[in-house]
């Protein structure tokens, strides 16, 4: 009856990413606090509702890390305006994500259709993400990270970014050579 919730919440988290951009390139750092809230909460219960009721669907699959994606992409680059985080952090976090997919596309039109299963680097690099940009986030508000610091939660994210991102290309690669396909 009500399959299409998680969908439409993940939707409303993609509607929350202007909003988000917004408050933070325009330093309203509380507004932004209680947007990132929403959207928290949205992506708790889109996955809960999902999963409880085996709502899962295809356009769940991709609504769902877009939403995130895009939330992550678009705060880190406001962040980065504002001098809050470097832009080659973001550039890192954007090459990282190409890599991923055009990997993914490459894969799938060589080999064929496949399941990705998000290895668990990635998902402690997608929750480094989250938790520091939300550090970020109150420091831009209420400065409370000095600059050694701020640093170190710069280089442990990159750290993070990259090896999620080698172990997708390690992974995957060897998957690949593994695996017999239509273009191999």
């Amino acid at each position: 009856m009500m399959r299409w919730l998680p969908n439409a919440l993940s939707i409303l988290r993609m509607m929350l990413v202007v909003p988000v951009v917004w408050t933070l390139a325009n330093h309203r750092y509380e507004v932004a606090l209680g947007l990132f809230a929403v959207a928290g909460i949205s992506d708790a219960l889109d996955g809960g509702i999902a999963k409880r009721h085996h709502y899962s669907s295809n356009l769940g699959a991709f609504l769902d890390p877009a939403a995130d994606k895009l939330l992550v992409l678009g705060s880190y680059t406001a962040l980065a305006s504002n001098q809050l985080v470097p832009w080659w952090l973001v550039g890192l976090m954007l090459g990282r994500d190409a890599l991923i997919v055009g990997g993914a596309a490459i894969y799938r039109w060589r080999r064929g259709p496949f399941q990705i299963e998000p290895a668990l680097t990635s998902k402690a690099a997608t929750g480094l993400l989250i938790l520091l940009g939300l550090a970020f986030v109150i420091d831009g508000g209420w400065p409370y990270l000095d600059n050694p610091l701020r640093l170190a939660l710069v280089w442990v994210l990159a750290v993070a970014l990259i090896v999620s991102g080698l172990d997708y290309v390690m992974t995957w690669g060897l998957r690949y050579l593994r695996t017999p396909g239509n273009g191999a």
